[in-house]
């Protein structure tokens, strides 16, 4: 029988190490298709009926507040634990739900998007084991290749078994430790890898596979209109002469002036302004993005309030401020 479970999100990701953006924005709240990154398992773990989720994070925890708030407009309630000490992946979930009733947390990895995870099964599975921990793994009958895809089943049975302090990490403490205290640990195949973003190449895929399935799906997003290839939203200014060829996402208060050109796949951040005779294919522009009359973009990423000058032309860059960077 499926199982409800508080859901868990573990969004306590520190520096990346090949990305050029982190010191701008934490990870989990990297835009992807408008929407913050963490917005995806959340919605994941509200559609799956979780009851209520918790957001672990670090000294990401005020961002992630005044981004998500309470869960109100996410459709669930939302609380937040802060790790002050790195405490790890098993040591924050411990911690978090030390005041939570229940026996059984679904837990998730804020940069993975795990919509092709189907909750109620995994959740029946976990609950037919009578697995202490359930681990979802990619790599199919490979058993060599295994490897965990971000997303687990903890019974409490399985928490009582991590340390009270220091770092507790799962797959390297957490599930020996289990294993050689009788405990049963099981592994839940998944048919699909969920897509992690973990850095300007990962935003890209991961834009590219919500834009393709917001045009697969029957309905618009709240807030905009199907024009042609492009979901535009209502507040946004398309001049009757620019050229849109999708996929595209317009935000809010975007102005696309005259003559300008977007190619798909991409995404337009709310209140950026395209000027007259500019082209931008392939490309992510976050909030209050400008480019430049008669400028050329193509696979760039924009980072909140950049901007490319008129007559530029950038291929594979990311542009903050003024300023850009190679390495895409």
């Amino acid at each position: 029988m499926y199982t409800h479970a508080s859901g868990i999100i573990l969004a306590g990701v520190h520096q990346w190490r090949a990305s050029a953006f982190e010191r701008w924005v934490p990870r989990t709240l990297v835009p992807i298709a408008n929407r913050p990154l963490v917005a995806y398992p959340l919605s994941w773990l509200r559609d799956g009926g979780a009851d209520g989720v918790r957001i672990c994070a670090n000294s990401d925890t005020q961002a992630l507040r005044a981004c998500l708030g309470n869960g109100d407009d996410h459709g669930v309630n939302i609380e937040y634990y802060e790790d002050h000490m790195p405490r790890g992946p098993a040591g924050c979930v411990a911690d978090a739900t030390r005041e939570i009733e229940g026996d059984h947390f679904l837990v998730v990895e804020g940069c993975v998007i795990p919509q092709d995870v189907n909750i109620h099964r995994l959740m029946e599975t976990h609950a037919e084991s009578g697995a202490a921990l359930t681990v979802t793994v990619t790599g199919g009958a490979d058993a060599s290749r295994l490897a965990p895809a971000g997303v687990y089943v903890f019974s409490r049975s399985a928490l009582e078994h991590v340390g009270e302090s220091g770092y507790e990490d799962i797959k390297e403490m957490l599930i020996p430790r289990l294993h050689t205290r009788g405990l049963t640990v099981k592994r839940y195949v998944l048919d699909e890898t969920p897509l992690r973003v973990t850095g300007a190449n990962s935003c890209f895929l991961a834009s590219r596979l919500i834009l393709k399935r917001l045009f697969e799906s029957a309905g618009v997003p709240a807030g905009y209109s199907l024009r042609g290839c492009a979901f535009v939203h209502e507040s946004a200014d398309v001049a009757a002469d620019a050229r849109v060829e999708g996929p595209c996402l317009i935000g809010p208060g975007a102005r696309i002036e005259s003559r300008a050109t977007i190619v798909g796949p991409t995404t337009i951040g709310s209140n950026c302004i395209i000027e007259s005779d500019s082209i931008v294919c392939r490309s992510i522009l976050w909030d209050d993005v400008g480019i430049g009359a008669a400028a050329f973009i193509d696979r760039c990423i924009l980072t909140h309030r950049s901007f490319v000058a008129s007559g530029q032309w950038s291929t594979g860059r990311i542009h903050h401020g003024m300023q850009c960077a190679n390495g895409i």
